[in-house]
């Protein structure tokens, strides 16, 4: 209970750090220094991976909870869920640079046939199905198919959970436009 106290307290003073207001920039006809813009995206870089370091703590304690693992079985799920979050991050990447084409051709009017071929790509990088068996086959290199289930029914409450967090602390804006759950269950 107190580490995941302690989790938690962690996790929210990421979340405070997230929700934090960029400098203010600078007054107009004024350019920014280029190695500030450098430091700035630095910065962020490091404040991306201590905040995932964070999430990834937290889905593996609470998933650990949930399931009743023990501390050798949670620190490989740890293992596992880091090389999950890392292929999902790898993924969203793609897809990214996949629909940025689709759109480079729609604005440049390409060919029908080149819109249907990247049409497809993109599809194809929309399928998770993939992610979710890679880990469950990594899940499954230690863990009995009972706590493999409790996992894989834990796995979207707490992505739900940590995604309403993050949502909070960034002062209830979700971003991204989606629309979604409002977390009023």
């Amino acid at each position: 209970m107190k580490t995941r106290l302690a989790l938690l307290l962690a996790l929210a003073s990421a979340s405070a750090v997230m929700a934090a207001p960029p400098p203010p920039p600078p007054p107009p006809g004024v350019p920014e220094a280029p190695s500030r813009r450098g430091e700035r995206g630095e910065r962020r870089g490091e404040l991306r991976a201590r905040v995932q370091q964070k999430i990834q703590t937290f889905l593996t304690v609470e998933l650990s909870s949930r399931a009743g693992l023990d501390e050798k079985k949670s620190l490989q799920l740890s293992t596992a869920l880091k090389a999950h979050m890392e292929r999902k991050q790898q993924a969203r990447q793609g897809k990214k640079a996949e629909l940025d084409k689709l759109r480079d051709l729609v604005e440049s009017k390409g060919s029908d046939a080149a819109l249907k071929a990247q049409i497809k790509v993109v599809a194809d990088q929309s399928q998770q199905e993939e992610q979710v068996q890679q880990l469950l086959d990594d899940t499954a290199k230690f863990l009995t198919p009972t706590e493999q289930a409790k996992v894989m029914l834990a796995l979207p409450e707490v992505m739900k959970d940590t995604m309403r967090m993050i949502r909070e602390a960034r002062g209830g804006h979700g971003g991204g436009g989606r629309g979604g759950d409002d977390g009023d269950d």
